[in-house]
């Protein structure tokens, strides 16, 4: 199992095994005030081989010094072959997500999505003060 990709984005949707990215591919968050609320929705894609088990994808967030911002998420899931599948072929999990957290200082944040404890991709994103107009 790997995750193959993680997207920040304005808007994630999936229907019909697509997903519909919007907005995508920022690495800068703009907040009113610290310490802030901060929503960042997220498109993932998880792959491996089908199998009968049960797995786990795993979402943390880090604040600047690389402490908790939240709570580890944990999304159980199954990687089931869909009919007509090819043998020997990965199958693909999309799923968006959306995590919400309090930035307590401006600085870069991470947020790394885990497999069943071992492959995992990261993504940084920079939270900054809202310029004033």
């Amino acid at each position: 199992m790997r995750v193959d990709w993680l997207i920040p984005a304005e808007y994630v949707s999936m229907a019909n095994g697509s997903v519909t990215i919007v907005g995508g591919g920022f690495d800068t968050v703009f907040i009113p005030e610290f310490p802030g609320p901060v929503v960042i929705n997220l498109a993932c894609r998880a792959s491996g081989l089908p199998d009968s088990g049960n797995h786990e994808l795993q979402v943390q967030v880090h604040n600047p010094d690389m402490e908790d911002a939240l709570e580890p998420l944990a999304i159980p899931f199954q990687l089931v072959a869909p009919p007509g599948a090819r043998p020997g072929w990965d199958v693909t999990v999309m799923a968006p997500l959306q995590v919400i957290f309090e930035a307590t200082v401006e600085g870069p944040y991470t947020i790394t999505a885990t497999v069943d404890g071992g492959n995992s991709t990261s993504i940084s994103l920079y939270l900054t003060k809202t310029p004033p107009t």
